[in-house]
């Protein structure tokens, strides 16, 4: 976990601050009928992300394991600048809070009905806070 922060941290072109959020989310894809990942992924890094990253108040990046546990497995790194500022969106149980998180999750709700002809995904996740 460590290694794979601190390379976080150096491949993301910017430090990032201490006590900063980052979100680690291991992506589950299914992809739909006649859809490659190349498909889905285009749609995800220059589509959904920047209207993601705007509506959420985050930054995200995209990542492809490569070796060990997630190899072959996708994963999105999304960093608030603290855990207050994840707090404005997600309650504690991963849902939308009533004011900024349902606000920003219907500004992605055409873009979740074009996601979802792609494939759909799961994902389990870990918030780390920048030490």
């Amino acid at each position: 976990g460590f290694v794979l922060l601190l390379f976080a941290g150096m491949a993301l072109g910017q430090p990032i601050k201490k006590g900063a959020l980052i979100g680690v989310h291991v992506e589950d894809i299914k992809l739909s009928s006649g859809v490659t990942m190349d498909q889905y992924m285009n749609f995800v890094i220059n589509k959904y992300v920047p209207e993601y990253e705007k509506a959420f108040g985050s930054k995200v990046h995209i990542v492809k394991g490569i070796r060990g546990e997630n190899a072959d497995k996708y994963a999105m790194f999304i960093i608030y600048d603290s855990p207050q500022t994840r707090d404005k969106y997600f309650k504690a149980d991963g849902t939308p809070t009533e004011t900024a998180g349902k606000s920003a999750s219907a500004k992605m709700g055409s873009l979740n009905k074009e996601l979802e002809k792609l494939g759909t995904s799961e994902s389990k996740y870990t918030d780390w806070v920048v030490q």
